[in-house]
């Protein structure tokens, strides 16, 4: 007695399921609007320029060493 002929060696609903994987799912998500990303480019730039504007600098800190040099150099010439 022979052995059945093999027609597939996976039931057709195994090779359809693989086929659905492969193609992937349908994702529901939406892009996030352009006016989104314009809002937070110009509040951005908005909060850079009140900076650049505004904003206060320190003057860099004089440690004892430089200080002293400086000294030192002023009392020679």
């Amino acid at each position: 007695m022979s052995p059945p002929p093999i027609r597939s060696l996976f039931r057709q609903e195994a090779i359809d399921a693989q086929r659905e994987k492969l193609l992937g799912e349908v994702s529901k998500a939406r892009p996030v609007p352009v006016w989104v990303f314009t809002v937070l480019a110009a509040t951005l730039a908005g909060a850079l320029l009140t900076f650049a504007f505004v904003g206060h600098y320190t003057r860099p800190a004089v440690n004892a060493w430089t200080a002293t040099w400086n000294s030192i150099l002023a009392q020679r010439g």
